[in-house]
């Protein structure tokens, strides 16, 4: 596009939806013709798929894209034939306010707003700030501000991106994104991006065999969520796949010409990088990530692994009680606290998860100098505390034989006789 082009102001990305918005034709071929905006980025054109299709030939395919603000629209030329104007100067983009005129060939759109209640409708049992969301837990600030960001995103339909190392809860905030959202009667798909760009395009777009064509995640997440899993692993051109899909609004099936409207709420997750130094698009960088959530590492979140351990716990034991099955006692006791925080956890959450859950499976002597050994090291401590050095009982309660636990005991240097006269053991 030629220098001439303006850009007028435009908001910071990421702002929540306020209101509902319409568009009404004031001026061409089309006048009267009106479309609400209840998705963003939206279309306009003569296509068949653009939310607001124009019969006037000079507009183009595209012509603009639409994202929705709290107090304005911002309309971007889709590097149209004719041109896009406010007033009388032709623009690149543009923050268009309630009751203001933007003209795409010979067609004048006006914007005009709807009141709607300044915050999303939210579930009452969500508190200001969140402890609790969906099945993830917080007690710690930060992952409490983590929660509130969610919780207020998540009714509306901004793309989201959660970007955190393996582990961290990317598909679990996915999940209460969805299940939050107005779209959760429906599906949530999920895709991820795998090594071979070959097999990722399939899995997004579809595949075509012979006569037969399977539609991909793009298009089977209609209506519902698509949750896009490493999206920082994404080739150059399968950023130019999905960017161009979500430009358009259509999703384009396998290998033919057909297309399909785009009609769902995007989630995205990365583990690495996403800066322009990496490769990755800046312009679908803006589209994945309108608004952007980092998780810390457990490390980080150190006062927090003792509860998360329970309620890993509480999940595994309490089915097994309720069929009358045999779980072992398992509790976090004050010297498994201490050593699950000291941790450092480079699995994240899966691994604290695997490696609690991992103690009420019952007894299995652990390898030496592994977490396990540590972790079950810790729950014989606090067991023998409890039951005041009685190893018959630690023995029936952690469902070990014991014979075994004498020999972890003296692997251990675990001195019962100094328990029973109340000295302080350490190992």
């Amino acid at each position: 596009m030629g220098a001439d082009l303006e850009t007028l102001y435009v908001t910071k990305p990421g702002g929540l939806m306020r209101r509902a918005w319409e568009l009404l034709v004031v001026d061409g071929s089309d006048r009267g013709r009106r479309a609400r905006i209840d998705r963003s980025p939206a279309l306009l054109g003569a296509a068949p798929a653009a939310v607001l299709v124009l019969s006037d030939d000079t507009v183009s395919r595209y012509h603009v894209e639409v994202d929705v603000y709290s107090h304005g629209l911002r309309v971007r030329d889709l590097d149209s034939t004719n041109g896009t104007f406010v007033g009388n100067r032709r623009v690149r983009e543009a923050f268009i306010e309630d009751g203001q005129s933007f003209r795409i060939g010979h067609t004048s759109v006006k914007i005009i707003a709807h009141d709607a209640p300044d915050e999303p409708v939210l579930p009452p049992l969500l508190g200001a700030i969140p402890e609790t969301l969906g099945s993830a837990l917080a007690r710690d600030g930060r992952m409490r501000r983590t929660f509130e960001i969610l919780r207020r995103v998540a009714p509306t339909d901004a793309p989201i991106l959660f970007v955190g190392e393996a582990g961290t809860g990317k598909a679990t905030c996915a999940r209460i994104a969805h299940s939050l959202s107005s779209r959760r009667s429906s599906s949530l798909v999920a895709a991820e991006v795998m090594p071979d760009p070959v097999t990722t395009a399939g899995v997004l777009f579809g595949v075509t065999r012979g006569k037969v064509t399977t539609p991909g995640a793009f298009e089977r997440a209609s209506g519902g969520s698509l949750y896009l899993q490493r999206v920082d692993f994404l080739t150059q051109e399968l950023q130019g796949q999905v960017l161009a899909t979500l430009e358009r609004g259509e999703v384009v099936r396998g290998e033919t010409t057909t297309s399909k409207r785009f009609d769902a709420r995007l989630i995205c997750s990365a583990e690495g990088s996403l800066d322009a130094s990496s490769g990755f698009s800046p312009r679908l960088l803006r589209r994945l990530g309108a608004v952007r959530i980092d998780l810390p590492p457990l490390r980080e979140r150190s006062s927090e692994v003792a509860d998360l351990a329970r309620s890993f716990l509480d999940r595994r034991v309490r089915p097994l009680s309720l069929r009358g099955d045999l779980a072992p006692a398992t509790s976090v006791g004050p010297q498994l606290a201490r050593t699950l925080a000291l941790e450092h956890w480079p699995g994240n959450i899966d691994e604290l998860r695997e490696a609690v859950i991992g103690l009420s499976k019952g007894w299995v002597l652990p390898e030496v100098a592994s977490l396990a050994e540590r972790l079950r090291a810790a729950q014989v401590m606090d067991a023998l505390v409890e039951q005041n050095g009685n190893v018959s009982e630690v023995a029936r309660r952690i469902g070990a034989p014991q014979l075994d636990l004498f020999r972890f005991l003296a692997r251990q240097r675990i001195d019962l006789e100094a328990m029973e006269t109340e000295t302080a053991i350490t190992f």
